[in-house]
């Protein structure tokens, strides 16, 4: 298919209006340039384009159009979308993606998941150019330069924190209790998409987004994505040379169902600010003891799936179960000398565990 290269208010003028009636997330226009940062990602991709972070397309409720946005990624190139189920069982996700890259696939569309994202072999296959794996009906492997974009949509997405960290998100927000009482006044459908002269129209404004940003000197995305700093530089600055922001834009954990973060984030910020009910006081500075923790904690309402004992009638004092000590000695380890970030006056924290197993403490440095 021949593109025309148009002006660019003009390109992402016509985007703009293409994806007026979505209800993306007031997020300060992030979903909306990740949603172009797909559209230009899924074009590049014909081109030989390196390494490209997981998308997915993120809804509070049904029928919001995460689908469609999909096939408006999908279609202008190929023509046509084909979507699959993504397998719960974990063996069965290794032997989908052995097949599709077999095949020789461009891209994998994986609808309306209901389960979490997570696995070995999601996380692997998002951070490798080569591809390795073992053919079906016989124990022979493969390795495969892979070229394949991945796409998911969910409602209420819970996504690991291994596999969030490979992946971008275009947020829809329905403000519909009723997803049927929205009100579209130019719907499009797949037949609308397939249409040889909007497809033209799609890919031409596309082209001329990557025209722009070359004849600017191919300025670099402002922002970066680990692991995929090609990506970044390139699709981020086409991305943000046509004027739609970065969109890499930080997520916070608790947006994706890893509680645990969120309430670590919560934990620190609090042991910073240092002063709790009653004006107590604690030395987190210096260190405070495990038991120290478990109360801020549980001041804090953080924690409460993982937190459970009983209070002693006479004391007062709360107890923690064995089974509740190992999982919270097992998190607080996992985030032991990890940096977290927040605006001022907190700025950078790093937790630290210090000490042996009979005087360890917990500190904020």
């Amino acid at each position: 298919m021949t593109y025309d290269i148009v002006p660019l208010p003009m390109a992402t003028r016509f985007l703009r209006d293409l994806l007026s009636e979505f209800p993306f997330a007031d997020d300060g226009g992030r979903s909306l340039s990740v949603q172009i940062a797909a559209m230009v990602s899924r074009f590049l991709v014909i081109e030989g384009s390196g390494q490209i972070p997981f998308f997915c397309w993120n809804a509070n409720s049904p029928r919001s159009g995460k689908s469609l946005l999909i096939k408006i990624v999908e279609i202008p190139v190929t023509g046509y979308c084909r979507m699959m189920a993504l397998p719960e069982e974990k063996e069965e996700v290794a032997k989908v993606l052995d097949s599709a890259v077999l095949a020789g696939y461009q891209s994998l569309v994986f609808d309306n998941i209901r389960h979490k994202l997570e696995g070995a072999a999601l996380e692997a296959f998002a951070t490798s150019s080569v591809h390795s794996g073992r053919r079906m009906g016989g124990n022979r492997t493969f390795e495969i330069q892979k070229r394949t974009m991945v796409m998911f949509s969910c409602n209420q997405a819970e996504v690991s924190p291994d596999l969030m960290g490979r992946m971008v998100f275009v947020d829809l927000f329905n403000l519909e209790a009723d997803p049927q009482a929205r009100k579209i006044k130019h719907p499009i459908s797949d037949g609308y998409l397939e249409r040889p002269e909007v497809r033209h129209s799609i890919l031409s404004a596309l082209v001329s987004l990557i025209q722009a940003w070359a004849d600017a000197g191919m300025p670099q995305g402002s922002e970066r994505l680990v692991g995929f700093e090609e990506w970044s530089r390139v699709v981020g600055g086409i991305v943000e040379h046509a004027g739609f922001g970065s969109p890499l834009r930080r997520l916070e954990a608790y947006e994706f169902g890893d509680q645990d973060a969120a309430d670590m984030k919560t934990l620190v910020s609090k042991m910073a600010e240092g002063v709790f009910r009653d004006a107590i006081e604690l030395k987190c500075r210096e260190g405070i003891g495990f038991d120290d923790l478990i109360w801020i904690c549980r001041e804090e309402n953080l924690f409460a799936d993982h937190i459970s004992g009983k209070v002693d009638k006479d004391t007062k004092e709360f107890e923690i179960w064995p089974k509740s000590r190992s999982a919270m000695g097992k998190i607080f380890r996992a985030y032991n000398g990890r940096i977290f970030r927040f605006s001022m006056p907190h700025g950078s924290i790093k937790f630290q565990r210090i000490g042996n197993h009979n005087s360890r403490k917990y500190r904020i440095v």
